[in-house]
């Protein structure tokens, strides 16, 4: 039987199921599945950050290759070895990002629902990677130091008016006024993520009928471990609103048209 977590919204109006394992929601009593906030970003092309990065990481596996190479000649075989190896290292950074970007979300989400529910926070593994750990304890360091309260955790949200949903990682409370935010393990803060925040909150403001006072992102950097709150401003909050609807949009014709 398929993993399943059912979610009542809009005061048990809207019953939402969510598939972990393959990451869709479906409506209760629909057959087709929702159209989530990550799908609707994820239409922004980003081949062009990727390309550069994937030929960039080919080119330093071979200069470093060459430069501890003992001999000066090399057969077509030893090179067409190299060469393959030298292709897949987006792959093999990828997967070690990845894994460390998911260690470092789940102990995120994890120290959010202890603070949420009056909790201690449980030891980190001696065993964690480093670059985890940096960022984990920079992350309880700011939790601390601002006096974040966690209201909620992993909350799901949907707009009945355009039809999506998501998942959003918690909503805090800091300064007396209320934050919904994001965790991202990557390299660096992309538009798709700010896009992704501004869909949140459309659904959340949608179904609560209150204004949030703020987004933002809690970066992890996946190479360094470093970790970085970033705000995002009224301004340009009102701006990725209108630009995810326009998302919104194009991912909807995309969906006519592919039928």
């Amino acid at each position: 039987m398929a993993n399943t977590e059912t979610k009542q919204l809009y005061n048990g109006e809207v019953e939402i199921t969510f598939y972990p394992d393959s990451h869709r929601y479906k409506l209760a009593g629909e057959r087709s599945y929702l159209t989530s906030v990550t799908a609707i970003t994820g239409i922004i092309d980003k081949s062009r950050v990727l390309i550069p990065w994937a030929v960039g990481l080919t080119g330093a596996f071979l200069r470093k290759y060459l430069e501890e190479a003992t001999a000066n000649n090399f057969t077509k075989e030893e090179l067409y070895s190299v060469i393959d190896e030298a292709l897949v290292q987006h792959t093999v950074k990828k997967e070690a990002a990845a894994d460390i970007g998911s260690q470092t979300h789940d102990l995120a989400q994890k120290i959010g629902e202890a603070l949420r529910d009056n909790q201690p926070i449980e030891d980190i593994p001696e065993d964690t990677p480093e670059e985890v750990k940096t960022g984990v304890f920079a992350f309880v360091n700011w939790v601390v130091d601002h006096n974040v309260k966690f209201l909620e955790c992993e909350r799901m949200v949907y707009s009945r008016k355009h039809k999506f949903v998501g998942i959003t990682d918690a909503i805090i409370e800091l300064n007396g006024k209320k934050y919904l935010i994001d965790y991202k393990t990557s390299k660096g803060v992309y538009n798709e993520m700010k896009y992704q925040l501004a869909g949140y909150t459309i659904a959340y403001e949608e179904e609560t009928g209150e204004k949030l006072d703020g987004q933002m992102i809690i970066h992890f950097n996946k190479e360094t471990g470093e970790c970085k709150v970033h705000e995002i401003s009224k301004k340009d909050n009102n701006l990725n609103k209108k630009t995810f609807l326009h998302l919104v949009a194009v991912k909807s014709r995309e969906k006519e048209l592919s039928k």
